[in-house]
């Protein structure tokens, strides 16, 4: 299950728990767990995140590419820090805590995740708490990752970065909308209050 791993047994394990997810490729500050904990206790009905992109979309209201986006927002635009909103997208590997509740049954369909996004387990998490209508929630601070040296000769975000994470985002917009019965998968995420 590759990167999903990291989220997928703990929470189907111990669905009435916090799961906070961290990569271990990065530094984390040493507040981070604390920073979480706290963050959820003010915004208990969100995904909490040290680390958030804002999801754009075009005139037509789809999603823009990924490489569109405006990456680690909270850096640039402090005041969509501790906003919840449904288009904020978390980077669970530079620490996300996950709620109760957070996760819909279809987000543990392992052969869903293995046909559309294997490689992209934050673009499966945004869809399943997006379905399960929680929002995203960016944390204060520095929204930037510090990568273990010698850790990035091979690493999954730069494929994700380079077109992996549309990829993933088409097959998991089609899966929602063919066999979860959802009307409008880019909907899920448009937030008007936040278009810069």
């Amino acid at each position: 299950m590759k990167s999903h791993k990291k989220y997928l047994y703990a929470f189907r394990d111990f669905p009435n728990q916090l799961i906070i997810t961290v990569d271990d490729d990065i530094v984390c500050r040493n507040t981070l767990v604390g920073e979480l904990i706290e963050g959820h206790g003010r915004f208990p009905e969100a995904v909490v995140a040290i680390r958030t992109h804002l999801m754009r979309f075009g005139v037509d209201g789809t999603l823009s590419p990924y490489c569109d986006w405006h990456m680690e927002v909270g850096n640039e635009r402090p005041e969509l820090c501790c906003t919840p909103s449904m288009a904020l997208f978390a980077t669970s590997g530079a620490g996300l805590l996950l709620p109760p509740g957070s996760l819909p049954e279809a987000a543990f369909d392992c052969e869903a995740i293995r046909e559309t996004c294997l490689n992209a387990d934050d673009v499966w998490l945004k869809a399943m708490s997006a379905l399960a209508g929680y929002p995203t929630v960016g944390l204060a601070g520095w929204q930037g990752v510090d990568c273990i040296d010698g850790s990035q000769e091979v690493s999954l975000w730069s494929y994700n970065r380079s077109g992996g994470n549309d990829l993933a985002i088409s097959k998991v917009r089609e899966h929602c909308e063919k066999d979860l019965g959802v009307r409008s998968f880019d909907s899920l995420f448009y937030d008007s209050a936040l278009l810069d």
